[in-house]
């Protein structure tokens, strides 16, 4: 992730799209789903800020 703040998930989506480190899953504007190797991650955006959690699949 190059930028500090965003004004929307679709500019960190096309920007984890073209890194390509990152596959993504799925995304509905709300939220990012990704995979990295075997993890998982969400993410969110609030007030600019992207927020990045790991799920586990138990």
């Amino acid at each position: 992730m190059l930028r500090k703040t965003y004004n929307s998930l679709t500019q960190l989506k096309n920007e984890l799209k073209r890194e390509g480190k990152e596959k993504i899953l799925e995304f509905d504007g709300a939220s990012l789903i990704t995979k990295k190797g075997r993890k998982t991650f969400v993410y969110g955006l609030y007030m600019g800020q992207i927020s990045r959690r790991e799920v586990t699949n138990e």
